[in-house]
């Protein structure tokens, strides 16, 4: 079963980037992509409630954004990868680690 991914950006040469090097990779299917126009929301919980066809989400947030979302995105269960730094501080990392291992769902 490949790893469903929407490329979702306004810039078209990174969306073309991004299909392009996971069209190489079998284990990625591209589900489909978003830009101008694409649903936008103010509240990332609300992208997360639900049944939709996520598999994992990708946090690319300001710095001490990092653990909230990702944390939510694991209960909500959905693979999560997390840019650097993945925390703040010890703390939040620890939470992160031990919603991961609630769920069983990957965190990288």
């Amino acid at each position: 079963m490949a790893i469903r991914v929407l490329l979702v950006d306004d810039h078209e040469l990174i969306r073309q980037g991004l299909r392009r090097a996971l069209e190489r990779d079998e284990e990625f299917e591209v589900a489909g992509e978003a830009a101008a126009g694409a649903r936008a929301y103010k509240d990332y919980r609300k992208l997360l409630e639900g049944e939709n066809a996520l598999d994992a989400v990708v946090i690319a947030t300001p710095d001490h954004w990092h653990a909230l979302p990702s944390i939510e995105a694991v209960l909500a269960g959905k693979d999560v990868y997390v840019e650097k730094p993945i925390s703040h501080n010890v703390a939040e990392g620890q939470a992160m680690i031990k919603a991961c291992r609630k769920t069983g769902k990957i965190m990288a």
